[in-house]
């Protein structure tokens, strides 16, 4: 009789046969050294899962905006409505879905195949953004490999190293384009007073060194209003 210790589970392909493998056994049929790998497992379903929702959330789009472009606010009405979540949410599921499906198949691939999870799928697909089409499978395959052992965070960076080798633009450019994106949020205090903070995209501190000026702080700083110069309420 097979027990949960003959499963080869690291050697079974992602996908549905991972999951039946899985769902054969109970944990407490699988000795410990192989309880591990069923955490693995599932982890890896999670990410075939993720992904295959990513390639039918690609496919919705290029059906919806086959004819009209701006059908796209309304599959993400749809999405909202059918994952019960924002809109903010679905079109982020969306924007991320069409571009591995389109500039990154590589890495859609590898998240599909359980070998990256959403987060560094991600990281690869905002990281590339502003590259080329060219530029952004370059990156994906200098990197991709590494992706499977690295952190998101020092993905992050990894990415943003090589993007940066990869823009043609000056850092002034760039610097433009990040200062195009700040907001300026106002929220009402009880006392009848206003706090206005900016929020500014992240920008890469400049190199350290002997001789270097210190990093700047992150700008985060909240602006108090003056009190109402009347007794008249404040709008």
């Amino acid at each position: 009789m097979e027990t949960g210790a003959d499963v080869p589970v690291p050697d079974c392909p992602t996908g549905a046969g991972l999951a039946i493998m899985l769902a054969g056994f109970d944990n407490t049929q699988v000795p410990d050294a192989g309880i591990v790998d069923r955490i693995v497992g599932f982890e890896r379903l999670l990410a075939w899962a993720a992904a295959g929702q990513a390639r039918a959330l690609a496919g919705l789009t290029t059906r919806r905006t086959a004819h009209e472009v701006n059908e796209l606010p309304y599959a993400v009405e749809e999405v909202a409505l059918a994952l019960s979540c924002s809109r903010i949410a679905a079109g982020s599921k969306l924007a991320l879905a069409t571009d591995l499906a389109g500039r990154l198949p590589a890495t859609l691939l590898a998240w599909e195949q359980g070998r990256i999870c959403a987060a560094r799928a991600r990281v690869i697909s905002e990281g590339t953004q502003r590259l080329s089409a060219q530029d952004a499978a370059f990156v994906e395959y200098q990197l991709l490999i590494q992706a499977q052992s690295l952190s998101s965070a020092r993905l992050k960076v990894k990415v943003a190293a090589l993007a940066d080798s990869l823009d043609p633009r000056e850092i002034e450019d760039r610097h433009i384009d990040a200062a195009a994106g700040r907001r300026v949020i106002k929220e009402p205090r009880e006392d009848g007073m206003r706090v206005c903070g900016r929020c500014c995209p992240p920008t890469r501190p400049p190199p350290c060194g002997p001789g270097s000026p210190p990093a700047p702080k992150p700008t985060a700083i909240p602006l108090i209003g003056g009190p109402p110069t009347s007794a008249a309420p404040t709008r």
